[in-house]
């Protein structure tokens, strides 16, 4: 299952058919050796929370399946439903995944969240075209998804994960990996990424509260702080590379992020003194290079807004699609958005905004279905409760941050995004070895 989480992410997110047909292939094997592993714990049950995530989800990909053929095309739904069946599919994996095997799968999800942020900040910083993209102002980082706000957002839920994990147990390698989803993730320069991230992180407080999560959660981010200075001197588009700086930055930065926060006598002046030379030099190597090129920082005064007047006309004439076809919508993937701008006519497929995106093209009936599902995850997920512990809070915050995200930016059509998401809810729900088909979700007590 790890190989086609990972083939999908190389894969441009499986967002294109032969990705999509490559991963499925390596899931549809991770099914089939999970299933006769799995198959005594099959034979008890499987607890109804999971089972009403799987029937609210196939429901979804009926109806999106029924709503093309009755629109003319009896393809068109089809890959909704496959793709249901595939997030189902991920759900009762994680959920008959044990314990070792559930640390196992968020340790992977980091991991794989490192390495794209790795990839993206090399693509930011030797502007390698496959990694990055040049924007109207700034370069931004795209890593092998080769879409920047997916970036964002994968490595925001790697982030939460990795955070809840230092909080249950601190280790140098979890630190320096948090601090380089950090990076990655300021080097995407996303802003629905940023805010999936401040409302996950919101929940993690809540749940866990903010002294533990502060005090595993300060040095990371302190570190990839200093490194997304380094970062600054090559963000205009107009500007050459300035790999040194950022080379710096981020070996500075990991170093902070990793040195072990053990309060000794010795080791707090050392601490301080190697945040204070590291700060210091990134900010005056920064501030050398920005002197000789005053476009660096006006190439991110374009990220640092909230204005975005093509999403305000999508999400305008989206409404009025709507409004045309309010019940069963315009089929799936039947949506064109047009516009005027100026003497423009400006078209687009997507809105921007997943849940108008499913009200567009499957109706309000889609939408009824698409809150059932969110509604039966939030339920499952909610069972696990009582034996989650922390891991169990780093999962909730995935969840809040993908609702978020999927609010903003066009992410559920990178099938990669969703199916982590779900892999993970089904790792926080009530043990495969604690529940059964007859009872509700949660563990048996006599």
């Amino acid at each position: 299952m790890l190989v086609a989480v990972a083939l999908a992410i190389l894969g441009k997110g499986a967002f294109y058919r032969q990705g999509q047909l490559l991963s499925g292939a390596v899931l549809t094997v991770a099914v089939v050796l999970t299933a006769i592993a799995s198959r005594h714990r099959l034979a008890r049950g499987v607890p109804r929370s999971v089972l009403l995530v799987v029937s609210s989800l196939l429901a979804f990909g009926l109806w999106a399946a029924a709503r093309g053929a009755f629109s003319g095309s009896a393809t068109s739904g089809v890959p909704v439903l496959v793709f249901a069946a595939a997030l189902s599919a991920g759900v009762v994996l994680g959920h008959l995944a044990t314990a070792p095997q559930r640390r196992t799968l968020q340790h992977a999800i980091v991991e794989l969240g490192a390495f794209s942020a790795l990839a993206g900040w090399a693509g930011f910083v030797w502007r390698i075209d496959s990694l990055a993209l040049p924007g109207p102002y700034a370069w931004r980082a795209a890593g092998t998804l080769t879409y920047e706000n997916a970036l964002g957002c994968l490595l925001a839920l790697a982030a939460l994960v990795a955070v809840a994990s230092l909080v249950e147990r601190w280790t140098p390698l979890m630190a320096a990996g948090l601090c380089v989803i950090l990076v990655g993730a300021a080097a995407t320069q996303s802003r629905g990424g940023a805010l999936a991230l401040a409302c996950g992180a919101v929940t993690l407080i809540a749940f866990l509260g903010w002294r533990p999560v502060l005090r595993v959660g300060w040095r990371p981010a302190a570190g990839g702080a200093v490194a997304a200075l380094g970062l600054v001197p090559s963000a205009s588009v107009v500007a050459p590379s300035r790999p040194v700086p950022a080379v710096a930055a981020l070996c500075a930065g990991v170093l902070l992020a990793a040195w072990p926060p053990r309060r000794t006598r010795t080791r707090r002046p050392v601490v301080a003194a190697m945040a204070l030379a590291t700060v210091g030099l990134t900010l005056v190597g920064g501030g050398l290079a920005l002197r000789s090129d005053p476009a660096a920082i006006s190439s991110l005064e374009s990220r640092l807004n909230l204005r975005s007047r093509h999403r305000v006309a999508q999400h305008r004439v989206a409404v009025a699609e709507l409004a045309a076809h309010p019940v069963v919508g315009t089929g799936p993937g039947q949506a064109d958005l047009r516009w005027r701008q100026g003497r423009r006519t400006l078209r687009a497929r997507f809105v921007h905004n997943e849940y108008l995106q499913v009200a567009v093209e499957l109706g309000l009936v889609g939408g009824v279905l698409l809150m059932a599902v969110l509604a039966a995850v939030a339920s499952a997920v909610w069972s696990g409760r009582p034996a989650g512990g922390v891991r169990w809070a780093g999962v909730a915050a995935v969840l809040v941050a993908t609702a978020v995200h999927g609010g903003l930016d066009f992410l559920w059509h990178m099938p990669v995004i969703p199916f982590i998401a779900l892999l993970l809810a089904g790792t926080a729900t009530v043990p495969a070895d604690e529940g059964n088909a007859g009872a509700d979700g949660g563990p048996e007590h006599p």
